[in-house]
C-alpha cells in the first residue's frame, strides 16, 4: 500500500507541472523604436522582428512605418497611428510606451486601449 501512495504521489507531482503556462508567465521583449518605447510578452524561444522606416523630406513632411511581428501578435505604427492585428489603437505620441500581452491586450502608458 505504502508503494501504491508513493507512486500516486510521485505522479501528481510529474502532472503538477505539466499545465499550460499561467497568463503573464511568459517573458517580455522590451524594445524602443523609433520615439516609442514597446514591451512585447512572448512564449518560449524570442521570436520577435522588428522593421522601421522613417523618410523626412526636410521640409517637414514626415512619414514613419514600424512594424513588430511576436507571437501571435502584429502591432504596426504608420505616422503615429497604432493598429494591433488589424485593429486599430489610436495614436501614439513621442515616448509612449506599449505594452502588449500574448492574448493581445494593449496599454498605452499603463492605459488600456
Amino acid at each position: 500500500m505504502r508503494f501504491a501512495n508513493l507512486i500516486v504521489c510521485f505522479w501528481l507531482l510529474v502532472c503538477a507541472g505539466c499545465g499550460p503556462t499561467p497568463p503573464g508567465g511568459g517573458t517580455w521583449a522590451q524594445l524602443t523604436v523609433n520615439s516609442y518605447k514597446f514591451a512585447i510578452e512572448e512564449s518560449g524561444v524570442s521570436n520577435t522582428s522588428i522593421s522601421s522606416n522613417t523618410f523626412d523630406d526636410g521640409q517637414g513632411a514626415k512619414q514613419e512605418l514600424v512594424e513588430i511581428k511576436s507571437g501571435p501578435n502584429h502591432l504596426r505604427v504608420e505616422n503615429g497611428v497604432l493598429t494591433v492585428n488589424g485593429q486599430p489603437k489610436g495614436t501614439l505620441k513621442n515616448g509612449d510606451s506599449v505594452r502588449v500581452d500574448l492574448r493581445g491586450n494593449i496599454t498605452v502608458n499603463a492605459q488600456p486601449r
